[in-house]
């Protein structure tokens, strides 16, 4: 009974060269997808909301990775943050911050005013709100019809009013107003106008 004989392998063998190119891509394979995933970018996402004038610094911003393949441009990063920037517009909760929310502070021309309403709103920062005013009648001490006086504030804070002077359920609240619309505001409110603030749907943030 004759035995098998078992061929050594010949590194001139032709398979094993096949094997060895197989094993090597499968390698080089592996470490692309590997390097691929891991390519993500340091940017800054707001800690909270963020209302236009804030300050964009280590109290407000976390730093945290994100894959920005192309678009690394479009956000803020530890490179592209100048010192003294503040939020040009409303930044949501964890939201990563767009490098056109950020700016200088004199390229807004919005004040903060805080006016003071017994009517109960779900308002939080960052909320977009219509300024109504009714001027009172010296003589009736009744109300005139409400008229708008702005529209579209973004909401900076809301506190429960504690004041002595607070009705039950009062509300201060802190709305950005254009400087052309300041003056008129401070006229309603040194007037005894009764002030109203009201949201617009789907306005809130988170």
């Amino acid at each position: 009974m004759s035995s098998l004989k078992i061929r050594r392998p010949h590194w001139r063998d032709p398979r094993l060269g096949v094997g060895v190119v197989l094993v090597a891509v499968a390698v080089a394979l592996g470490a692309w997808t590997f390097a691929q995933a891991d390519r993500t970018e340091p940017v800054y996402q707001a800690s909270r909301v963020l209302t236009p004038g804030e300050p964009l610094d280590s109290s407000t911003l976390t730093l945290t990775r994100a894959r920005l393949t192309g678009l690394s441009e479009h956000y803020l990063t530890p490179d592209t943050l100048e010192p003294g920037s503040v939020a040009t517009r409303t930044i949501g909760a964890r939201e990563l911050v767009p490098a056109g929310a950020a700016g200088d502070p004199g390229s807004l021309d919005l004040r903060p005013m805080t006016v003071t309403t017994t009517a109960a709103s779900p308002l939080s920062a960052g909320s977009v709100v219509d300024v109504w005013v009714a001027a009172p009648d010296p003589e009736t001490r009744a109300f005139a019809d409400p008229e708008l006086l702005a529209r579209e504030l973004t909401v900076r804070s809301v506190t429960e009013d504690t004041s002595v002077f607070a009705v039950g359920g009062g509300q201060a609240i802190e709305v950005l107003v254009p400087e052309e619309l300041v003056a008129a505001l401070l006229d309603a409110i040194n007037s005894g106008a009764a002030v109203s603030v009201v949201p617009l749907l789907g306005s809130a943030h988170g």
